[in-house]
């Protein structure tokens, strides 16, 4: 859901143009990306916290992964 619910936000344009852009980068029909955006109207705030929370995971292993080559690094 993330994948697609990030990359919408961030488009300009209207949700009909963002979702045809969005589904030619992805490979997928655009009424796959409207199932997701209308999917995503009606539950925000859980997909939100999902969001969040990749975000923090990612930035948690991006730290993990710098400190690992910090210190074998010679």
């Amino acid at each position: 859901m993330w994948e697609i619910v990030g990359p919408m936000r961030d488009m300009a344009g209207s949700v009909e143009e963002r979702a045809d852009r969005l589904a030619a980068q992805l490979g997928l029909a655009a009424f796959q990306v409207r199932i997701a955006s209308r999917y995503y109207a009606e539950f925000a705030d859980e997909i939100d916290a999902e969001i969040a929370q990749n975000h923090e995971m990612a930035d948690l292993e991006l730290a993990v992964w710098e400190n690992e080559r910090r210190l074998l690094s010679g």
